[in-house]
């Protein structure tokens, strides 16, 4: 079961306003084990950030969609099936987190050796920073 929360953020007062946000997933890699898939191992966390247009966010969590469409990104587009060996990547949690301007211009990405993947309205990589 896929847990998604929000961790404390300022509030959305324009909502057309792109948002930065830091989501630190933690997943597993599972195996199918009869008709269920079952975790091996400890999980993982991995953490990066994102500047998307407001619609992929509801104000508390990633839309569905939105949520579906970062995990293809990570996963790539079959993850739901499963990879050539027989494994599957299982979301466990993923935390969001809006990131204030004066957090954005810090730039926390470049401290941990991360990018910025910067969205357009059409859900295509407009840059990585």
């Amino acid at each position: 079961m896929l847990l998604l929360a929000l961790v404390a953020g300022p509030a959305l007062a324009d909502a057309k306003k792109p948002l930065t946000l830091e989501l630190t997933l933690t997943d597993n890699l599972g195996f199918r084990h009869g008709s269920e898939w079952q975790a091996a191992g400890s999980p993982h966390v991995t953490t990066w950030w994102v500047r998307m247009p407001a619609p992929f966010f509801d104000g508390k969590k990633l839309t569905p969609a939105a949520e579906d469409f970062f995990y293809a990104q990570l996963y790539g587009p079959t993850w739901k099936n499963g990879n050539d060996d027989g494994s599957r990547y299982m979301p466990v949690e993923v935390k969001v987190r809006v990131l204030k301007d004066k957090e954005v211009a810090e730039k926390p990405w470049e401290a941990k050796k991360g990018k910025l993947t910067v969205y357009g309205p059409d859900g295509k990589v407009v840059e990585k920073l």
